[in-house]
């Protein structure tokens, strides 16, 4: 039997629930279901969005009305205007109302939100429509995002949202814990579900040469939204640390660091006398990841770090805070340090380290593509079912 599944997506831009969409897009067809993909508006001038012909998989890009022309036949992926990551209560509404006129003509069996935002308002459509809800938790914003008083309003609100969802999604097992210890979803409701990260893409053959890394340097990186819970100034006091030991060992040091935000202006200030480029967005950054002698993780907090799981499918070490969902990577050529400490996260990026071969298979295998669309469909025949 058929089924149909609605999925919702506040923003398309380079981060990990944008491409789990782009993938699932492609591959969850094979288990006899039929998706839609309501998509929202990215804010142009701080993020670089993903393509959205990813993100159709074998559909197109529809608005809301060519979609309700199609009515159950609808697929691809289509773009609600009014729906963003930001609090805006006219937009918000707005965006419910076309999501209501979607799934009353899609007729979807399964709803599935990602993102916060997504996730509150799907809520809201799934009870209107009577149609089972489903969120991934890709990582949360109750703890480390905002002031304490905001941060319990949010688990509160999260905690009734919660009561209303079929399942709970989480990317990680920390992530899952972190939620059912903060007492904002039952255990029972829980499922981890890995995100999917294909194998390793063939490398630039010249990647080096393209990012002006000599040969002989040590390279390390850095790779996410450049906001306070990626925390990349602790990365550049990783570099000011490693100035000196490289000096000391004859070795010149070449960092770079890949995304955008709010605290660019400052990372480029406080880079200005460090070896340290601010690369920018990177949609290639997977096939430049061999350039590199080490992925430098500095959040600190996350869900499941796709590019970390990148690095080490690509044979990259990593060294990272101990931090929840970086804890959930511990192994072979991951090195956690559990201090937030620039000198001992310089010190690591110079220590022997190399990833398995054997750990880069049981990654692979953990995180294929098919094998996690299959998973869900699981989810979704279970709760239709």
């Amino acid at each position: 039997m058929t089924l149909r599944v609605l999925r919702v997506l506040a923003r398309a831009n380079l981060g990990g629930p944008a491409r789990q969409c782009a993938e699932l897009a492609r591959e969850i067809p094979a288990f006899g279901i039929h998706q839609m993909l309501a998509v929202g508006r990215t804010d142009r001038s701080r993020e670089v969005e993903v393509d959205l012909a990813d993100l159709a998989g074998r559909g197109r890009v529809l608005t809301v009305e060519q979609a309700e022309q199609l009515g159950t036949e609808a697929s691809g992926v289509v773009r609600i205007p009014a729906l963003r990551s930001a609090i805006d209560l006219a937009g918000d509404i707005e965006s419910v109302a076309g999501l209501v006129r979607l799934a009353r003509r899609f007729r979807p069996d399964v709803i599935h939100s990602h993102t916060s935002k997504a996730g509150l308002l799907s809520a809201a459509v799934a009870r209107l429509v009577r149609v089972p809800l489903v969120h991934t938790y890709h990582g949360h914003v109750l703890a480390g995002y905002f002031a304490r008083p905001v941060s319990r309003v949010i688990a509160g609100v999260e905690t009734l949202l919660n009561r209303q969802r079929a399942a709970v999604v989480c990317v990680s097992e920390s992530c899952a814990t972190e939620l059912f210890e903060m007492g904002v979803v039952a255990k029972h409701r829980l499922m981890v579900v890995p995100p999917v990260i294909r194998g390793p893409n063939p490398a630039i053959t010249n990647a080096r040469q393209q990012l002006g890394i000599p040969d002989h340097a040590l390279a390390i990186a850095f790779a996410g939204r450049l906001v306070d819970i990626k925390d990349p100034r602790l990365f550049v006091a990783v570099v000011e640390r490693l100035v000196p030991l490289c000096r000391a060992a004859g070795r010149p040091l070449a960092a770079r660091v890949f995304g955008s935000g709010p605290l660019r202006p400052s990372l480029e200030q406080a880079a200005e006398s460090l070896p340290i480029d601010l690369v920018g967005p990177e949609p290639r950054f997977r096939e430049l990841l061999p350039a590199f002698d080490r992925l430098v993780v500095t959040s600190k907090r996350e869900g499941l770090p796709l590019v970390a799981v990148e690095a080490l499918m690509a044979g990259v070490p990593v060294v990272a805070t101990s931090a929840p969902g970086l804890t959930d990577l511990a192994g072979p050529g991951v090195t956690l340090v559990a201090s937030r400490c620039p000198e001992q996260l310089a010190e690591a990026c110079l220590a022997p380290s190399s990833v398995e071969h054997e750990r880069i298979a049981k990654l692979v295998h953990r995180h294929h593509p098919r094998r996690i669309a299959g998973e869900l469909a699981g989810i979704y025949r279970g709760l239709v079912g």
